[in-house]
């Protein structure tokens, strides 16, 4: 039982929608989710304004909720079918602190605070603004007066809301919200203009559920009924910190994005962007400068992946992988053009590529074929390619990362499109031993659709990034001293995201390339275990 203080960050990251099967919705083949808006009012039930009574009223929880929320509501974007958006920090993320419930002698010891959130999802796009205010008003005051009834009403020793209890907190709360919107319309708007979809679920936990891991957070998911509409999934996360992350848009492109890679050398970091022109161009840049940007190839054959990385004898590589089957590498020095040459070309379609130095003076690549084969390349300088088979997986490869350790060995993750995430290891020519490190979400509305990795010494942890397609960057770390000991977050959503790259630079920062829909190529950087701290 916590009986300390604790951080809390509570975030709601991204609303889906599962229509009702076999169509998209109540008779309309290409019926969509219009607008969908969002109220959260977060609450705790703490130290703060709570104890547990002596006598006379022995046991018996005293006090009142806390409820806080962000003003007005927010309309998020469009929902189609097996599909997912993501909700906006601004509105969906709550910083506070969590103190225990002081409890008297001989009652004791303190119990855990409870936090929490109520969260309605409703269609506003033909809702007046005054009806939406009123709406929202009610919505915090009405999880306020229920939550504070629920204290009252619980019996001594008890702490938690029961889930019976938690149905019925819901649907008053919900109640109430559509009394306030119906009373500020219009007859003519109420029957024309009314809610054509709402939804709404509560989450409760305590302290006794958060990680100890300030950088490990507990996975949220709730599904909640629509009416006619289907159900509204709302996936969150609360943890006891977040890590404070920059972003900063590199470059656009108009030609489609298919594939970027990261790396930093010495001086300077770099992001390689592959194009639907066949164009493979360079971005650098140093710090907090403004990037240059140039042009290092061109591929006739359509690119499936990229990977970038730097040697030390001040080399910098791109790997390309292509239709054709062939993997080829770029290589340059400074302003020098780029050298190329084909490394090695496969039976089977390539599906994605990872490259790096190894500490024994070697290039690495690893490759990942359509029939599941994931393979190495390996030579030195101008020498002979060597090619070996290192392992097969099942399930379709849509990410690969791999680095050579501070521990003396090769890691390589693999993501698969099944949720696995396959960690490779070995040392010299020993065979490889293969493991799972986790698995992620494998839904419609949430799968994996790329990944980096690497070895971080500043932290003293290796890192592997999983891009989703909701738009999550999730991280997954561990230390080489207990690799079974395997901590997960989520750093940030991109709207549209595409494909990653990620890379640790030896300032200590550690960075995400990633690509967006919409032909921006972002970066994303952080320092160590650098936390966000509530506000």
């Amino acid at each position: 039982m916590p009986d300390a203080t604790q951080n809390l960050v509570l975030t709601f990251q991204t609303l889906y929608w599962v229509p009702p099967q076999p169509g998209f919705g109540p008779g309309q083949p290409n019926f969509e989710l219009l607008g969908p808006g969002l109220w959260a009012a977060f609450f705790k039930i703490d130290g703060t304004t709570a104890q547990v009574s002596g006598d006379p009223d022995l046991g018996k929880l005293v006090g009142t909720a806390t409820v806080e929320g962000p003003d007005g509501v927010d309309r998020i974007a469009v929902l189609t079918k097996d599909s997912s958006v993501l909700i906006p920090p601004e509105i969906g993320q709550w910083a506070t602190q969590i103190v225990p419930i002081p409890a008297p002698d001989p009652i004791g010891p303190n119990t855990g605070g409870v936090f929490g959130a109520a969260v309605l999802a409703l269609d506003v796009t033909e809702i007046p603004g005054e009806a939406l205010e009123a709406g929202h008003v009610a919505f915090l005051a009405a999880m306020a007066d229920a939550l504070n009834k629920v204290i009252v009403d619980l019996p001594p020793f008890s702490r938690q809301l029961s889930q019976q209890e938690l149905d019925a907190l819901t649907q008053e709360v919900e109640n109430k919200v559509q009394e306030a919107i119906k009373d500020h319309m219009s007859v003519w708007q109420e029957i024309f203009d009314r809610v054509r979809w709402s939804a709404s679920t509560l989450v409760q936990h305590t302290q006794d559920d958060l990680p100890p891991n300030v950088l490990d957070q507990l996975d949220i998911n709730k599904v909640s009924a629509a009416g006619l509409a289907g159900a509204i999934g709302f996936t969150a996360a609360a943890s006891q910190s977040r890590r404070a992350v920059g972003q900063g848009v590199l470059a656009h492109f108009d030609s489609g994005l298919r594939a970027v890679a990261g790396f930093a050398d010495d001086t300077y970091q770099h992001a390689l962007v592959a194009t639907d022109d066949g164009n493979i161009s360079e971005i650098w840049w140093q710090g907090s400068g403004g990037p240059g940007q140039g042009n290092l190839s061109h591929f006739t054959s359509p690119v499936v992946a990229l990977a970038g990385f730097y040697s030390p004898d001040g080399f910098r590589h791109g790997i390309v992988a292509t239709e054709d089957h062939q993997v080829t590498e770029l290589w340059w020095q400074g302003p020098d053009p780029a050298g190329r040459g084909t490394l090695y070309t496969f039976g089977h379609s390539v599906v994605a590529v990872a490259g790096y130095h190894s500490g024994d003076g070697y290039q690495n690549v690893i490759v990942a074929t359509d029939d599941g084969a994931i393979s190495q390349l390996w030579w030195q300088g101008g020498g002979i390619v060597g090619q070996g088979n290192l392992t097969h997986v099942g399930g379709r490869v849509v990410g690969l990362g791999g680095y050579f350790a501070t521990d003396g060995a090769h890691h390589v993750i693999v993501a698969t499109d099944d949720g696995n995430l396959l960690h490779l290891t070995w040392q010299g020519p020993d065979p490889a031993s293969v493991s799972l490190l986790a698995q992620v979400a494998n839904a419609d509305w949430s799968r994996p659709i790329g990944a980096g990795a690497y070895d971080a010494p500043a932290d003293g942890e290796q890192h592997a990034i999983v891009a989703m397609s909701d738009g999550m960057l999730r991280e997954l770390h561990w230390s080489a001293a207990a690799p079974g000991d395997v901590f997960h977050d989520d750093l940030a959503g991109l709207a549209g995201l595409l494909t990653i790259g990620g890379y640790f630079d030896p300032s200590g920062y550690q960075h995400i390339i990633a690509a967006t829909s919409d032909g921006d190529v972002h970066e994303l950087w952080w320092s160590g275990a650098t936390l966000a701290s509530p506000p």
